[in-house]
């Protein structure tokens, strides 16, 4: 994969203590809006996509979201990830009248043409791989989540 995609340490947010999924996308979104990485309009499109298109899933130990809206709210490709010292509900992706107790949450923002798609695919590998979801939960350390994000995304990928 290029690197057209932007993983910033402003957009990690390790350990967040959130009540909700919405409070969990609306900081994400804050962070992609103030170092410009997204429209306005971006908060409450994602908000409408994960209430018709869910992104919760089940994977083991540590349950993830991957919330995203259309590159049309979108100003430069991010990736932007928070890490929850508790888990929130989000509605599943396979089961959307069920919920998952989410730990991480992977806000794709995409600028353009199928790039989200190529990426999504590059962020479930990630979830793929126990020791990278070890390490994205437990650690604090805002570098140490970009280094795994960016060995995952960034041709560091293990294909089978």
């Amino acid at each position: 994969m290029n690197g057209n995609i932007e993983i910033n340490e402003n957009l990690i947010l390790p350990h967040m203590d959130a009540k909700d999924s919405k409070q969990v996308l609306y900081e994400l979104s804050k962070r992609m809006k103030k170092y410009g990485y997204v429209k306005d309009t971006f908060y409450e499109a994602v908000l409408k996509r994960e209430e018709d298109f869910p992104t919760g899933l089940k994977c083991g130990q540590y349950n993830f979201a991957i919330p995203h809206t259309e590159s049309i709210h979108v100003n430069r490709s991010c990736i932007g990830i928070a890490t929850l010292q508790q888990g929130v509900d989000f509605r599943r992706m396979d089961e959307p009248e069920d919920s998952v107790n989410v730990f991480l949450v992977v806000l794709l923002a995409s600028a353009g043409g199928h790039e989200h798609i190529e990426i999504l695919r590059h962020v479930i590998k990630i979830f793929q791989n126990e020791a990278s979801i070890q390490q994205l939960v437990h650690t604090e350390n805002k570098h140490e989540i970009v280094q795994v994000l960016q060995q995952c995304l960034v041709g560091g990928s293990d294909d089978e």
